[in-house]
C-alpha cells in the first residue's frame, strides 16, 4: 500500500490526512483540537511531518494509523 500524507498545520484549524496513494481517498484524518492534543502530547510534531527522511515518515504514518484506531501507542 502507498500512502500520501496531507498536513496543513498552519491553517486556524490545522488537518493532517493520510491518503491513499493510489486513489487519494483519505484513509486516516486528524483535525482542530485533535491535532492541536496529538503535539501537547508529543504524538506528532512538525518536523515529523516536514521530514524527507523515509524511515521517520514511515514511523510516523504507522503511529498515526494506530491512534486513527483508537489503540494506544506505547
Amino acid at each position: 500500500m502507498t500512502w500520501q500524507l496531507d498536513a496543513w498545520l498552519e491553517r486556524s484549524t490545522p488537518v493532517l490526512r493520510i491518503l491513499d496513494g493510489n486513489t487519494g481517498i483519505p484513509i486516516a484524518c486528524f483535525s482542530g483540537d485533535e491535532v492541536y492534543r496529538l503535539m501537547e502530547q508529543g504524538e506528532l510534531t512538525a518536523e515529523e511531518v516536514l521530514s524527507t527522511d523515509r524511515e521517520e515518515r514511515k514511523v510516523l504514518a504507522g503511529r498515526l494509523f494506530t491512534l486513527a484506531c483508537g489503540i494506544p501507542c506505547g
